[in-house]
């Protein structure tokens, strides 16, 4: 994950300094973030959707615990308001540890509205890929909360877990992953952005060019762009790698 705050160097103990150091920062900086999964082991079970969604509900939990502790306090999480404006309970234990000036943390809280620039990544080895923990927590960052974020304008989104659904041997229900892609994209209506840039809805060969698919994915996320803002859905024809 890209750094959280500027070094030092750019700011000073002149208050003015400070917050023009910082506030610079936060607005031309890219800030990467790569997706925590768990690592849960995957259960034994058929095909029975109940058994599907109580997992799934497991998975919830447990990613929102082993959520990275930066990315808690950086970015506002809707699905878990515990964290809401403080970061998570690892982040406040390391932020005590922190020599002064290392991290000011009241200064994330101060100028997140100002970031402009963000990317959601994950990490695609083959182990994480073929787990069921993966095909839970693949829209992550769509539960950011977007209201605490005003001034965005460039966001890509890495949503290849929806494309790899269909790889997985045991067969997951459709409406699990729509359900969360429709409330991800509802949650961004709030948004102006002036580029959407998103890998992985139209992958594989459920999707790939099958073009009334990618006009679905077009209108669902068009209204978090402002009024000359462009969508770019990026995808591969099998293999669904970046």
């Amino acid at each position: 994950m890209a750094p959280c705050t500027p070094s030092t160097c750019y700011t000073s103990r002149c208050q003015l300094i400070h917050s023009e150091g910082y506030r610079a920062f936060f607005q031309h900086n890219v800030f990467v973030f790569k997706s925590r999964h768990c690592t849960l082991r995957r259960p034994s079970f058929r095909t029975n959707p109940e058994n599907v969604r109580g997992w799934f509900r497991s998975l919830d939990h447990m990613s929102k615990l082993e959520r990275d502790y930066r990315a808690t306090r950086l970015l506002d999480f809707i699905d878990a308001p515990e964290c809401k404006g403080q970061g998570s309970p690892e982040f406040q234990m390391k932020i005590s540890r922190f020599d002064e000036g290392s991290y000011d943390h009241d200064c994330v809280d101060q100028y997140r509205y100002t970031i402009r620039h963000l990317v959601f990544t994950l990490d695609s080895e083959d182990r994480l890929v073929s787990s069921l923990a993966f095909r839970h927590t693949w829209a992550w960052a769509l539960t950011v909360d977007w209201n605490t974020l005003p001034n965005l304008e460039t966001l890509v989104l890495d949503l290849r877990g929806y494309s790899y659904r269909q790889l997985q041997d045991l067969e997951l229900p459709q409406d699990l992953y729509d359900e969360q892609l429709e409330r991800g994209a509802k949650r961004m209506e709030c948004l102006e952005l002036k580029s959407l840039i998103i890998y992985g809805l139209c992958s594989g060969p459920e999707y790939w060019d099958k073009i009334q698919h990618r006009r679905t994915m077009e209108t669902l996320f068009q209204p978090a762009l402002g009024k000359w803002g462009k969508l770019d859905l990026r995808d591969e024809e099998y293999l669904v790698d970046w």
